[in-house]
């Protein structure tokens, strides 16, 4: 068994027997199994300790592709932060900013989908923070959970929620703001209602939360 992470950490679990060395590929350094769904604070603290050296990767079942089914997802930290990008056969994405709570839902809603287990890899090549965008999604990425027109529409997006909203003023804009924990768990009590108040914030707020916009891009039929 090996460690590749730091040994201080506490986890809720024993890491140590949940590390497998693989060797029927040559850049495939371990795969970490848990045989029951993890919490999200679990997912956290592994993408939070993961090593610049090293990446973790996973199947992406959701994504809509073209040819082969589905996208294969590479999580890296550089200097602190967090970066992913997809891929599958034939194809890579861009590289784009993230979290390590984004990836825990993410990685969450593919669970069933990767044998309960993700892959930890050596991460080949040198990116540089230029090399990184902010994040963009595609609209076929996103799955409508609701709205209100000319106010909100509520979004899935890879395990998280993503308000985008109809800012007021000249030349009306959209913001398209991912939900924070809090935002989504009293979402999930209250409903509709705690998304009213959430856009009611955005609008009164727009410079600030201007800063946090994800740019939303349509695919030409």
């Amino acid at each position: 068994m090996i460690n590749f992470f730091k040994k201080s950490t506490k986890y809720p679990f024993d890491i140590n027997g949940l590390l497998t060395e693989k060797s029927d590929f040559d850049h495939v350094v371990c795969d970490i199994k848990i045989e029951q769904i993890p919490e999200i604070e679990t997912l956290n603290l592994l993408f939070e300790n993961l090593p610049e050296h090293l990446e973790i990767f996973f199947f992406d079942h959701f994504h809509p592709t073209i040819s082969d089914p589905g996208a294969y997802v590479s999580v890296r930290q550089l200097n602190g932060q967090f970066y992913y990008w997809l891929g599958n056969h034939g194809w890579t994405s861009r590289k784009y900013w993230t979290t390590t709570n984004y990836c825990a839902k993410y990685l969450l809603k593919n669970w069933n989908f990767n044998n309960n287990t993700l892959r930890v890899s050596v991460a080949y090549g040198n990116n540089k923070p230029k090399d990184i965008e902010k994040e963009k999604l595609w609209d076929y990425q996103l799955t409508e959970l609701e709205k209100s027109d000319w106010n909100y529409v509520l979004y899935e997006v890879n395990g998280n929620l993503l308000l985008s909203v109809l800012s007021g003023g000249v030349g009306l804009f959209e913001l398209n703001i991912l939900l924070n924990d809090q935002q989504q768990k009293e979402y999930e009590k209250k409903g509709s209602s705690i998304i009213e108040k959430i856009t009611k914030e955005i609008r009164e707020n727009q410079n600030k939360y201007s800063e946090k916009n994800i740019e939303i891009r349509i695919r030409k039929k």
